[in-house]
């Protein structure tokens, strides 16, 4: 189970998504991509840790998929440390959420 989930949403029109600090060190466990109706075209998500993308690869929801759930694409060390800056990237798209599962590292 997540001790934390950053969200960040984007409607028709967003351009800002909020910046999440990290008050302590967390491991990312799983992304979740979610769109109300299949989107149409491909959305393509990135994240990022202090401006360094911390995904193997970009994630996609595919234009005909309304959810996608990833837990192995993260790069070999995607730790989380305190004081870090967590970001996200959404292209394509309107009515997208993107969700990102946080366990503490103690």
């Amino acid at each position: 189970m997540a001790d934390r989930i950053l969200v960040w949403h984007k409607t028709n029109g967003s351009v800002e998504f909020p910046r999440y600090y990290m008050e302590e060190d967390y491991e990312p466990t799983a992304i979740r991509i979610m769109s109300r109706e299949a989107p149409g075209d491909d959305v393509v998500i990135d994240i990022f840790k202090d401006g360094v993308s911390i995904l193997a690869s970009t994630s996609e929801l595919t234009g005909k998929e309304t959810l996608q759930d990833i837990d192995d694409d993260f790069i070999d060390d995607p730790m989380l440390e305190s004081g870090s800056v967590v970001t996200c990237s959404i292209t394509n798209g309107n009515d997208i959420t993107v969700q990102l599962e946080l366990e503490r590292m103690n």
